[in-house]
């Protein structure tokens, strides 16, 4: 749905709704960003020998990835739906 009515006025309430959304999809991007932190942080107080360091820093690195991977395609989408 556009933002914009038939006369070119704002539609205000469908902007802050899609706004609405958009933030709170950034909201749980950034919580879930922290949790994966600190769950890297602990996983690497817990490495004993610099095999442990890097399988911690390959594991992490994955599920960093993978993390981002879907955050971006959540985003497109949600991106996608406020075009249209």
């Amino acid at each position: 749905m556009n933002t914009f009515s038939e006369n070119g006025q704002v539609n205000l309430e469908l902007l802050f709704q899609r706004a609405s959304r958009y933030q709170a999809a950034l909201i749980e991007i950034a919580k879930s960003n922290t949790e994966l932190a600190g769950q890297y942080t602990m996983a690497m107080f817990g490495a004993r020998s610099p095999a442990d360091v890097m399988a911690v820093v390959s594991e992490y690195t994955k599920k960093g990835s993978d993390l981002f991977q879907q955050q971006t395609k959540e985003l497109m989408e949600l991106n996608a739906d406020t075009v249209h």
